[in-house]
């Protein structure tokens, strides 16, 4: 049964001269139209009618002689394919299959067999959840796929200059209205387009309205184009879809892209206000517009005056300024770290470390001995994405004895990434900590510096004479870890059957940094694990992997387990996954008896964006008996909320009285009004 392709974009009005020419393609033959025909009804062959949506002009005449050749020839398996939905209604019959939308966890499978866990993972913070949503589509995802290894780390608008530009161009509906119009018109239209919707804060225009806008353009720049071709050209490429008498763009970030594009034709001189005061529909421009701008330290100046977070995020997107202006950013940072609000001061320990700028090195030590738990914190995270000692060494040193164990932690494995050899003596006594985490994270600390320096590993040794017998344990499978070489994931997963609690735990840690293709499938096992740190080990370890199969799994330890604190890393892990179903999970365990939980349920609700959680937000807020539960719940409106939540939050704090929650209502406040999200809340 021979099987024949008709790509629909050689169509040009003669559906049995396209046949004829597809026929004589696959076998090559030299049929006539009559021969043609003959071959392909008496010999039970398969037609393949690929690409429905690149008829362009020809879209009535094709699919009327489709509709009536399949009708004549019942004996003729036909298939016809399309790459848009819309095309479903040209026929009468029913579509018999579709392609479903890719899920997350199939791309994300898909990325890591062509790029590997790590090129996945860059991939997948380049692309976004605006690219990544339009992978759903498998046409969109191999394209996508593609263009990867073209795109320099974190400039996701160039990846979507590059993506645009082939949409656009292979539009190749061969006689289309609108094929004809140069490429740098089409590129145009869509600029003026999206420039015109961004600023109206919509995403779809009327018929009637698209026809006055292209008519604006039409006045403005190409008389000589019918507006109705314009339309064509743009909703050939894709970029652009009707339906029910209205249009949009493909996806809500490719016109946001453009609104970059038109942003940068009309140079940075020109942005004035509109733009660059916190108005939240032009966030994702700005960031987009930072991967394709060629006036880097320019936007980064302004942005600088009006909005240094997003100044930050831009150079995160890729625009690289000058040290002028560099300097010029740093020294606003500085200004936010000496604010009374811990928030605000634990931003900015954030954005420096974003910066990875050593400059920040002044600005960060203050924070380093701060008063806030969470400052401190921020503090030493930032120092290690910065990864430059300098004077930061004694102050990183004194934080292994900080209060709080989550800076214990990080300053652990901060001090072994640098490389601080002083540091080593108070590293082992953390591996006696109370604290699993902090013993995890002293453990991975200790291989570190066996692997990475042969200093490192002599002043290890020379401490296993005088250490406890726990702690020989556990420097002794750092150090085991550290010179397996190709066997480090052997021993890992090994690990995990270890008799020894601690051991298993800083398997799990590690494993996270070095998984293998099984290792979240040998981790979740351990969530029924008798050891409570073992199972809040285990379970932090599978959010941080993402690993979304488990979902179940994690979901029941937040609403069955026992143990508070592993109910509290559940919640954390659910958000950190994304999966369809952590969303209900968070939800059905809001009435949770301890604060440590619903604390991270109020985070976790803020990263899942569940902007239907703002009434128990709001009720934590105004009323739960723990103060730190209060100010993560205000935080989370400050990042969810719209003018609705204001009044609300104006009420709250002119009756609080707690300085460090009425300071969170402002922060909450001025978010709403700038339309400021922190992206890594």
């Amino acid at each position: 049964m021979p099987v024949v392709l008709v790509p629909l974009n050689h169509y040009s009005g003669n559906l049995s001269e396209t046949i004829q020419a597809s026929v004589n393609a696959t076998g090559g033959l030299d049929l006539t139209v009559g021969e043609a025909d003959a071959f392909v009804r008496n010999t039970g062959a398969v037609l393949c009618f690929d690409g429905l949506n690149e008829l362009g002009r020809f879209r009535d005449q094709g699919v009327r002689q489709i509709s009536e050749f399949i009708s004549a020839v019942p004996q003729v398996l036909c298939v016809v394919t399309c790459r848009w939905n819309e095309y479903s209604d040209d026929f009468e019959w029913d579509v018999g299959w579709r392609i479903l939308p890719l899920r997350r966890a199939n791309i994300e499978e898909y990325l890591t067999w062509h790029f590997g866990a790590q090129g996945a993972r860059e991939f997948q913070e380049i692309a976004h959840d605006g690219l990544l949503d339009m992978a759903s589509n498998p046409l969109l995802l191999r394209m996508l796929r593609d263009m990867k290894p073209n795109i320099p780390p974190k400039k996701r608008g160039l990846l979507y200059s590059m993506f645009t530009e082939k949409m656009i161009r292979m539009q190749g509906v061969k006689g289309a209205r609108g094929a004809q119009i140069p490429y740098e018109v089409r590129r145009q239209v869509f600029d003026f387009l999206a420039l015109d919707v961004q600023r109206a804060n919509r995403i779809r225009y009327s018929a009637r309205e698209m026809a006055e806008v292209l008519g604006e353009y039409l006045t403005s720049s190409h008389e000589e184009y019918p507006w109705r071709m314009l339309l064509d050209s743009c909703t050939a490429s894709g970029l652009l879809v009707g339906e029910g008498g209205s249009y949009a763009f493909l996806h809500q970030s490719i016109q946001e892209y453009f609104a970059a594009s038109a942003l940068e034709e009309r140079g940075l001189d020109d942005i004035d206000g509109e733009y660059l005061l916190g108005r939240s529909q032009w966030n994702e421009v700005l960031l987009l517009l930072a991967g394709i701008t060629a006036s880097p330290s320019l936007l980064i100046a302004k942005l600088t005056a009006t909005d240094p977070i997003m100044a930050v995020k831009c150079i995160s997107h890729g625009a690289v300024p000058d040290r002028e202006t560099m300097d010029g950013l740093v020294h606003e940072l500085r200004r936010m770290a000496e604010s009374s609000s811990w928030v605000t001061r634990r931003t900015a320990a954030d954005l420096m470390g974003e910066l990875g700028s050593p400059s920040a090195h002044p600005v960060l030590l203050p924070l380093l001995r701060d008063e806030n738990d969470e400052v401190r914190w921020g503090a030493v995270y930032a120092l290690k994405n910065i990864g430059v000692r300098g004077v930061a060494a004694p102050a990183l040193i004194e934080r292994l004895d900080d209060e709080f164990w989550v800076t214990q932690g990080e300053a652990a494995e901060t001090v072994a990434a640098l490389n601080i050899l002083d540091a080593i003596p108070a590293v082992v006594e953390r591996l006696a900590s109370e604290n699993s985490y902090v013993r995890s994270c002293a453990t991975h600390a200790m291989t570190v510096y066996c692997r990475t320096s042969p200093e490192g590993r002599e002043v290890v040794s020379a401490l296993l004479e005088t250490a406890d017998s726990d702690q020989r344990e556990l420097i002794r499978f750092a150090m085991s870890i550290a010179e397996a070489g190709s066997e480090v994931l052997l021993r890992l997963e090994c690990a995990l059957d270890s008799k020894a609690t601690q051991v298993v735990e800083a398997a799990i840690r590690m494993l996270i940094l070095h998984p293998g293709a099984d290792s979240a499938a040998k981790i979740a096992d351990l969530v029924s694990s008798p050891h409570p740190s073992v199972r809040e080990t285990a379970i932090s370890a599978i959010g941080k992997l993402q690993a979304v199969a488990f979902t179940e799994t994690v979901g029941q330890a937040l609403l069955t387990d026992e143990n508070a604190q592993v109910r509290g890393t559940a919640a954390t892990a659910l958000a950190s996954m994304y999966a369809d179903e952590s969303p209900d999970f968070l939800v059905r365990a809001v009435e949770d008896s301890s604060p440590e939980v619903r604390f991270a349920i109020a985070r976790g609700m803020a990263r899942l964006r569940m902007r239907t959680a703002r009434p128990q937000l709001r009720a934590w807020a105004a009323g739960d008996p723990n103060a730190r539960v209060r100010v993560h719940a205000i935080r989370a409106l400050g990042f969810l909320g719209t003018g609705d939540d204001l009044e609300f939050l104006a009420e709250l704090g002119s009756r609080e009285q707690d300085q460090e929650i009425h300071d969170s209502v402002l922060e909450a406040m001025e978010n709403i009004s700038r339309g400021q999200r922190r992206i890594d809340f």
